[in-house]
């Protein structure tokens, strides 16, 4: 391997016990004075050993996650790392689309519920879809570079490196002349690229484990963003996994991977990092010789100087704040606001309300409510404010930081733009399409005031505390559907407990409009008074999914937000939100979102016709009765069916606040009997 060119022997932690890597290193070393590289694991996840060396996870599975080998269905390293995981995270186990939701605690466990199914390995890389705090490096990193101390090891390769701060540790304890090789693999590593690089020695872009964190369409342009500015600091910068791969067992790359590989030294890499295909590849001479052929001929070949122009620079007239800029501190007023604007300021900052990206403005506000558009012309047909105190001394450029009654942390916090008001009086007709108020939402908007102020939402927790187990976000809903391989998403929005007449909708639209999965998605934010609470319309839901629906093309999951009761306009406004979630078509019920009399039946449907093509396809139902003769539901013309019934959720609701199960032809019986145990127990089943 010296002979072909090999500059650099990787020995990877990861992949290396520690009571081998001397035997390792005096291997190498007898063998050739090419430099050995320690690689550490870093901060990062992995699976921990199975007995059985893998395992199956079935879909809808519940098993217990964390812990030590023996205690837990699945054990997770480092320990710490367990700690760390909350209710409602992602995580993602290696490349084959195995994805586990943590969906609640048993004491000092977590359980995790499969959302994507496949096999899992011992020592498989896991990934979390948020930042957690994992030491830079592990306990054996530290014993391994005592042992590099020991056998006089220069080069020291730090995984998963965040921050500045990772390097420094590690320089702490490798020897004076150690030369850091910073691996740029997490998102947090992108993020404070240019910092990392100021303080290492070289850079790797290691390209498999950042696609766990990055869309692999996205690698590319990250990997000559890094480039860029390793070389603009004259940091020497690598490349690592998947160059070429196919030679792992053949003797040959494919074109794609030599073309690959050519632009990536074009872009200006200064090494490239062979990995499996020499580690456990059968072709590891010829991979060696290979990617030296390819780098010879690119360099000769290059021709044209590089040319590359956006590089970022700070002013050359002074000096660079110490660890790259200015950080200054900023004080957030504190502002106690309902949990109808905390779940506002979450999907904004989750990317629920995109395009928004904050409260909205005035001419946001009049354009959305005169235009059911932006000013920019893109179609939104809901205003999303924030109201704030008379007196209260809000500034435009303030930080406002929006506290729940009672508690200390923030839920989220706003950077406002401007500070504003509105003439509500004037503006409720526009709304809501009247001024009564009997209408819940006139009352409600009314009841705001005339001051608000806008602006970006720039942090925000993930969702309110006792919903977090109900809700994925819209990337978390997205990267469900893609490892289940769904494209074509119908989306479907309820306050309601299910009936079968949803049942039916569901279902049918899934077969009418050859659709891969349901995504069910029920209001679980504050409602108005008589409604079903949203962890029973969750849990009743469940009970159906459970015993009536296929589960594999179905995902539950709550909508964190309210009711609005704004008819026409909140459907298309839910439509828009369901298409940020992943959906390619949506439910447009009968009186979508609407309340009394206050919406014709078929306003919906004329609003969306007005809008024309919103990239989501409305999917249109007539009231679905059940016809006794022939025990089947309908939804279309009715002349073929006798004893027809209808369904309604109203008189559901009254049979079972009696403690009555309604007709199985009208609700399922395991739904009926959720809601009725609720009220046995005094559960809270209704809104009060």
């Amino acid at each position: 391997m010296s002979v072909v060119g090999v500059r650099l022997f990787r020995v990877n932690l990861s992949h290396t016990r520690l009571d081998r890597l001397e035997s390792v290193i005096d291997l190498i070393s007898r063998c050739t004075s090419v430099p050995i590289c320690i690689d550490t694991e870093g901060a990062q996840v992995r699976t921990g050993d199975l007995s059985s060396g893998s395992v199956h996870l079935v879909l809808g599975e519940r098993l217990v996650v964390g812990g030590a080998a023996g205690r837990s269905s699945l054990a997770l390293v480092p320990e710490s790392a367990v700690s760390a995981l909350e209710v409602g995270d992602l995580l993602s186990v290696d490349f084959e689309g195995v994805l586990l939701r943590i969906v609640g605690r048993d004491r000092q466990d977590l359980i995790g519920q499969v959302v994507s199914g496949g096999v899992v390995g011992s020592n498989r890389a896991v990934s979390v879809d948020r930042p957690i705090s994992l030491p830079a490096l592990t306990a054996k990193d530290r014993a391994a570079l005592e042992i590099g101390k020991q056998k006089g090891i220069v080069h020291y390769a730090l995984s998963f490196a965040n921050d500045p701060d990772d390097i420094r540790e590690l320089r702490s304890l490798a020897t004076d002349q150690a030369y850091v090789i910073s691996k740029i693999e997490s998102r947090r590593g992108v993020a404070n690229c240019e910092a990392i690089i100021a303080e290492s020695d070289a850079i790797l872009i290691d390209r498999g484990d950042l696609s766990r964190e990055i869309p692999l369409e996205y690698i590319p342009f990250v990997q000559k963003q890094v480039i860029r500015f390793a070389r603009a600091a004259g940091k020497p910068v690598c490349v690592a996994t998947n160059l070429l791969e196919s030679m792992v067992s053949k003797a040959r790359p494919t074109r794609a991977q030599v073309s690959d590989v050519v632009n990536t030294i074009i872009d200006g890499a200064s090494g490239l990092v062979l990995a499996a295909e020499t580690a456990i590849g059968q072709y590891p001479i010829e991979c060696a010789t290979m990617i030296e052929s390819i780098i010879s001929d690119a360099v000769a070949l290059r021709g044209e100087p590089d040319k590359l122009h956006n590089i970022r620079r700070d002013p050359g007239q002074l000096p660079r704040a110490h660890g790259g800029s200015l950080k200054e501190s900023r004080t957030a007023q504190r502002l106690v606001v309902s949990d109808c604007f905390l779940l506002d300021a979450i999907n904004l900052a989750t990317g629920a309300y995109s395009p928004l990206e904050g409260f909205m403005d005035a001419h946001q506000v009049h354009s959305t409510l005169q235009d059911y558009r932006l000013p920019d012309g893109t179609v939104w047909p809901m205003p999303i404010v924030l109201p704030i105190p008379e007196g209260s001394a809000v500034c435009d450029g303030d930080d406002l930081a929006l506290h729940r009654a009672g508690e200390e942390e923030p839920t989220a916090i706003v950077r406002v733009s401007t500070v504003f008001r509105l003439d509500v009086d004037r503006l409720v007709e526009f709304w809501y399409g009247t001024t009564d108020r009997s209408h819940p939402g006139v009352t409600w908007l009314l009841g705001l005031g005339t001051r608000f102020a806008a602006g970006p939402v720039v942090h925000s927790k993930r969702c309110l505390a006792e919903l977090q187990r109900h809700v994925v976000s819209p990337l978390q809903a997205r990267t469900i559907f893609a490892a289940r391989g769904w494209s074509r998403v119908v989306g479907f929005h309820s306050r309601n407990v299910v009936h079968r007449a949803h049942e039916h909708i569901q279902l049918a639209s899934l077969q009418r409009y050859h659709c891969d999965g349901v995504f069910i998605h029920p209001v679980v934010g504050p409602k108005k008074t008589g409604d079903f609470t949203g962890d029973i319309v969750m849990r009743a839901y469940a009970a159906a999914v459970e015993h009536h629906y296929p589960g594999d093309r179905v995902l539950l999951a709550g909508f964190p937000s309210y009711s609005r009761y704004a008819g026409p306009r909140e459907a298309v406004f839910t439509a828009l939100v369901r298409k940020n979630w992943g959906c390619s078509h949506f439910v447009v019920g009968r009186d979508h979102t609407g309340v009394g009399d206050f919406y014709a039946p078929s306003g919906a449907k004329a609003l969306f016709d007005q809008l024309g093509d919103l990239g989501i396809t409305p999917i249109y139902f007539s009231e679905v009765q059940y016809c006794g003769a022939c025990n089947e539901y309908v939804d279309g013309p009715h002349a073929d069916h006798g004893d027809l019934r209808r369904i309604s959720g109203t008189e559901c609701r009254r049979l079972l606040q009696q403690g009555v199960l309604p007709a199985d032809w009208q609700m399922r019986r395991e739904v009926s009997q959720v809601i009725v145990n609720a009220l046995r127990a005094h559960e809270p089943v209704f809104c009060s």
